[in-house]
């Protein structure tokens, strides 16, 4: 029964979180079906994103390093080559908006597996302040991600790399920047509320920017 209740504590924030941005899809709502496939593909990310933590964690030394390379790096990079090749192969992707809510689909399936581990060994201790920042931060950062690599599908060759490269590096800094601060000391980790609060003003700019360049929404 226990166990029961962490998994839903871990589900839900994610689950939450996905369907908000799944109904910000005004115009040309996705398949479910695609979502939640996105969503799986995620989930399966955390495998990857392990093996490669660890192996690389033997190499860095320094725990900014770390955080940089380790944490940040490698989840950002995964989720990003995920999110490419799912843009790439998947005939659903025809708009801006498109690009966001996959990359969120994505971020959130692997945030849903890490924040189950993380409370299985707390319990409910870790569950109200991981749904308000652990998990809403991978959310965040997707969008962003999402937002440049969707542009990227529909833009020429010759600005598409710019695209991409903004994609991935922005996600990666935000991340990077998310954990600093979490690791820092108590006057440090002040500035989590005010970040958090940049961090979704950001991403719903980014949300109604793709909303607004939707081919499908209604001509005044």
């Amino acid at each position: 029964m226990i166990l029961l209740m962490i998994a839903v504590a871990a589900i839900a924030p994610g689950i939450a979180l996905l369907s908000y941005f799944y109904l910000r899809d005004r115009y040309e709502a996705e398949p479910l079906r695609t979502v939640l496939w996105s969503f799986a593909l995620g989930m399966v990310s955390v495998l990857p994103v392990t093996v490669l933590q660890q192996l690389l964690e033997q190499l860095v030394e320094s725990p900014y390093l770390h955080i940089l390379l380790v944490a940040a790096g490698i989840e950002e990079a995964v989720k990003f080559v995920i999110l490419l090749l799912f843009i790439r192969t998947s005939k659903e992707v025809n708009e801006l908006y498109d690009g966001i809510l996959y990359a969120v689909a994505i971020s959130l399936g692997f945030a849903t597996v890490e924040n189950f581990v993380s409370l299985l060994p707390h319990g409910w201790q870790l569950a109200a302040i991981r749904a308000v920042l652990p998990v809403p931060s991978h959310a965040l950062f997707a969008v962003v991600m999402g937002y440049y690599a969707g542009k990227a599908k529909f833009s020429h060759a010759w600005v598409k790399f710019r695209l991409l490269c903004q994609s991935f590096f922005s996600a990666w800094l935000l991340h990077a920047a998310y954990d600093l601060i979490l690791s820092g000391r108590h006057l440090w980790q002040a500035a989590m509320l005010p970040f958090m609060i940049g961090l979704w003003i950001l991403g719903l700019r980014k949300v109604k920017a793709a909303q607004d360049k939707s081919p499908f929404k209604p001509q005044d």
